[in-house]
């Protein structure tokens, strides 16, 4: 009589077991689908971080190359004729179109859709009389064209040929809207 006072009833025991086996896999699977997605959004979040660092990368190589061709007297600048500073460069023609201003540092880049873009602009300050001053813009690409980093820096070249300090800085796409509806074709 003991032992039977310890089983329990077939009806009440029918069907538990798969339903909370059921209810474990779906659990399972629900985390597999989010860890998968997840995985999914890590991997092009990266691709896009390599894509704009390449970018930057392509950026700073040309502004530098520039800058050096520019104390070389190797390339000569675009001048400004206006007080302020240049802004010549945020105009989409300036490197895009017809006879854009800006010119390729070389023919091909390592890892990049395009080479980088460089576009030199003087201008004379107020209290100055020769064009001294220079802002130089380049432009770099990824692996996309979407993948663009623009970077500038502020020269100043005296008339003895002592440079003074350079001021860098990253900029951010001039425009963007513009060069999106040129290249379409539509206003």
């Amino acid at each position: 009589m003991a032992s039977s006072s310890l089983t329990y009833p077939l009806h009440t025991q029918r069907g538990m077991t798969v339903l909370i086996v059921l209810l474990w896999l779906a659990c399972v699977q629900i985390i597999a689908v989010s860890r998968f997605n997840h995985s999914i959004l890590h991997i092009r979040s990266l691709d896009a971080y390599y894509n704009t660092l390449q970018a930057r990368h392509a950026a700073h190589a040309g502004n530098v190359l520039c800058a050096q061709w520019l104390e070389a007297n190797v390339i000569k600048a675009r001048l400004w004729t206006q007080n302020t500073k240049p802004a010549y460069w945020r105009i989409p023609q300036a490197f895009e179109g017809p006879f854009p201003t800006a010119f390729s540092i070389a023919k091909s880049w390592p890892l990049s859709v395009r080479p980088p873009q460089c576009l030199i602009e003087s201008w004379i300050p107020p209290k100055h009389s020769t064009p001294s001053f220079y802002l130089i813009t380049s432009r770099g690409f990824g692996a996309t064209e979407q993948g663009q980093a623009w970077e500038q820096q502020e020269r100043w070249i005296g008339k003895d040929e002592d440079t003074g300090p350079a001021k860098w800085k990253q900029v951010q796409r001039p425009l963007l809207s513009i060069y999106t509806q040129n290249r379409s074709g539509k206003p």
